[in-house]
């Protein structure tokens, strides 16, 4: 399943689309840092896909964990995760 998640960018310089999968077999917490104009935190299942708006220059932190308490494991660049046209 794709999910999509609409923000507000109202005042967005440079716009772009991201794509991110849960590639583990944990469930995962993604959240958008250095965005600006919105921001984003998720639940990710495993194998799920995610499409979503963001800034080239914003940071996607990727959190999991067990126990109830949540690591953060990877940051990835939004540069690195956009689609293609």
């Amino acid at each position: 399943m794709i999910e999509t998640c609409e923000t507000s960018l109202v005042n967005a310089t440079e716009e772009v689309l991201c794509f991110y999968t849960n590639t583990t077999t944990e469930i995962q917490i993604i959240r958008i840092e250095n965005n600006s104009n919105s921001k984003l935190e998720r639940i990710v299942f495993p194998s799920e896909k995610l499409l979503f708006v963001g800034q080239p220059k914003a940071q996607l932190e990727i959190y999991t964990g067990s126990n109830g308490k949540a690591i953060l494991s990877d940051i990835i660049s939004c540069a690195n995760l956009l689609v293609e046209k």
